[in-house]
């Protein structure tokens, strides 16, 4: 008898169980409240997101990604996944004023490493060019209704001019 038991324990250690069971996880993202002295954010209007389930800076491409608009007009985006039980996913969002083709100021291809686009014959104080990110890590482990808040990814800086300077601008 002790024989068998010792056979069925060794078997259920060599075989692997993969959870594949998904469960409805909701993200509600928003900027903050007050984003700087100067205007808000209520341009922006696009939301892009990337899933990543392996390290975010060794992954070759993100597992799923996506864009949600901002169809009223709150600043609010809501994004509904399907996700595998027990897993960690990396998530990177990304806010923005929603530009026309070949018009963008961000290249939001890799949400990891987003770039400028041109700073040619740019205006100061552009606020178009506002957006917001954030990143957040999750393990799931059930139904999950989460809310993310977006930061600028850019510092403000503040600088003194005359009137002939801003006239310029």
């Amino acid at each position: 008898m002790l024989g068998a038991v010792a056979m069925d324990s060794c078997n259920m250690i060599h075989e692997s169980v993969v959870d594949t069971e998904t469960v409805p996880v909701t993200f509600v993202v928003k900027t903050v409240e007050q984003t700087k002295a100067i205007a808000d954010a209520s341009n922006i209007d696009i939301l892009y997101w990337q899933v990543f389930d392996t390290d975010v800076e060794t992954a070759a491409a993100p597992m799923a990604e996506g864009v949600v608009r901002d169809s009223d007009g709150d600043g609010r985006f809501t994004l509904d996944l399907s996700l595998i039980l027990n897993q960690t996913y990396n998530f990177i969002f990304w806010a923005q004023d929603e530009q026309p083709a070949g018009a963008e100021h961000y290249d939001v291809t890799d949400l990891r490493r987003v770039g400028i686009v041109t700073y040619d014959d740019e205006l100061a104080n552009d606020e178009t060019r506002a957006a917001f990110y954030a990143y957040e890590q999750l393990h799931i482990t059930g139904t999950l209704s989460h809310e993310v808040t977006l930061y600028r990814p850019f510092a403000q800086l503040n600088l003194g001019i005359d009137q002939n300077e801003k006239n310029d601008a």
